[in-house]
């Protein structure tokens, strides 16, 4: 059953971002400096170590979870979305759960207490890999209440290296 779940999750994913394409970006952060949060895990930066050897933000993971957080502003998100997000991992152990290991995921709250999270379909959770674009299409309801992005580890070791994240408006391509 929880296979199954998983399939249909991935399919729907998929069938979703299939016909979008950017529109206006909504928020972007290069991650280029420690600043870049505005102060915030400015601990989490290390020059040098981003896509273009400008810096990225490196969550470590030694035991358990370790994420960098961001209130998005839920009013501009409302409608499709087209998030991409630029990752890398070192040595990031498999994890017991399927969907623990590395995380890009958006939570959605809705005015009604129910939470969405959602997460790009193809991200590598575990082991090594280099720098790869992740892209994921949502829907943010009309009467979302808050948006946040989760950016790290979760119940798994290693580094996970976060070198920009962007969220555009969807904009349903027509191919032209």
């Amino acid at each position: 059953m929880k296979k199954m779940f998983s399939v249909l999750l991935l399919t729907s994913a998929i069938a979703l971002s299939a016909g979008y394409k950017k529109g206006e970006e909504l928020y972007g952060n290069e991650f280029s400096s420690a600043n870049a949060l505005g102060g915030a895990f400015a601990n989490a930066f290390v020059p040098g170590s981003g896509l273009n050897k400008d810096g990225a933000f490196c969550i470590y993971g030694a035991n358990g979870s370790n994420f960098i957080t961001i209130k998005l502003d839920e009013q501009k998100l409302k409608g499709i979305i087209y998030l991409e997000a630029v990752v890398k991992g070192a040595g990031i152990k498999k994890a017991e759960k399927p969907y623990w290991g590395s995380k890009v995921m958006l939570v959605i709250k809705r005015k009604d207490g129910t939470v969405k999270y959602a997460e790009p379909a193809m991200l590598t959770r575990y082991g090594d890999f280099d720098w790869s674009r992740v892209i994921m299409i949502e829907q943010i309801p009309m009467d979302v209440e808050s948006v946040t992005i989760m950016l790290g580890l979760q119940n798994t070791t290693g580094i996970f290296y976060i070198d920009s994240l962007k969220i555009f408006k969807g904009m349903k391509d027509n191919g032209q």
